[in-house]
């Protein structure tokens, strides 16, 4: 579950990325690194395919976050 203020520093993150901060966006990143990799092995069941998901839908969310709304 995630809290309050843990919302609020997402929601600032992700304003700073959409600004063009790529530390901002790095940060995002960091927090999000883990689970995205889980989710992705999960699937994929190959830790070379996982991380290779991963990096794209980053590269991916990383691209496209000035048009996110």
């Amino acid at each position: 579950m995630i809290n309050n203020d843990t919302a609020k520093n997402e929601l600032r993150l992700v304003r700073q990325a959409k600004a063009g901060d790529r530390e901002a966006f790095g940060q995002l990143m960091e927090n999000h690194a883990v689970r995205a990799y889980r989710i992705a092995f999960s699937i994929l069941q190959n830790q070379s395919e996982a991380e290779d998901a991963v990096q794209e839908a980053f590269i991916t969310a990383f691209k496209s976050i000035k048009k996110l709304e």
